[in-house]
């Protein structure tokens, strides 16, 4: 598969529980997982007559969305009251396929909220909202390697790449002709 598509494993470690393990979280309902990007707003500096002397962009905003399903004998993921979750978590997603790109977030604050149908029955949907800090970027994209098992699992990321702006070359690996 070239794609980072099918059914996701995602992580998390509570980042102020002293001695957090990785924990695996259940299998997302199907369809329901996506990350959530919102643009950064533009700020623009205008001088009279409405013309534009210089532009900011502020940055991006993301979310990793999914919903699960709320059966018997299985524990909610997080521990909420009345949708607010206390701690923060780091959390990584595996694709189905273990060589196509996944999504690492090293600090999220989570909110659920519980749903019922009488189709689906007992769902929550989970939010983990991107936090920014000093040290690294909200969230990096790349390959993610999960070693280990159940109470000892070792999730990493290789970060992607990006293409230099001084390149030569097309995103091909082609190079321009005049």
């Amino acid at each position: 598969m070239l794609l980072s598509w099918g059914k996701p494993k995602i992580l998390v470690k509570d980042k102020e529980q002293a001695g957090a393990i990785w924990r695996l979280l259940p299998t997302p309902v199907e369809g329901s997982t996506q990350l959530e990007t919102t643009e950064g707003d533009t700020v623009e500096a205008k001088i009279e007559g409405g013309a534009v002397e210089d532009v900011m962009d502020k940055i991006d905003t993301y979310a990793l969305k999914f919903e699960e399903r709320l059966v018997k004998g299985r524990k909610k993921c997080f521990g909420d009251k009345e949708g607010v979750v206390k701690h923060n978590y780091e959390v990584f997603l595996q694709p189905e396929d273990e060589t196509a790109y996944g999504i690492h977030i090293n600090t999220a604050r989570v909110s659920v909220s519980d749903s019922y149908t009488s189709a689906d029955g007992l769902k929550q949907a989970i939010s983990l909202k991107a936090l920014a800090n000093e040290e690294t970027t909200q969230i990096e994209i790349g390959v993610v390697t999960v070693t280990g098992t159940k109470g000892s699992y070792s999730p990493s990321i290789v970060p992607i790449e990006a293409e230099s702006e001084t390149s030569d070359s097309d995103s091909d690996g082609s190079i321009p002709t005049a």
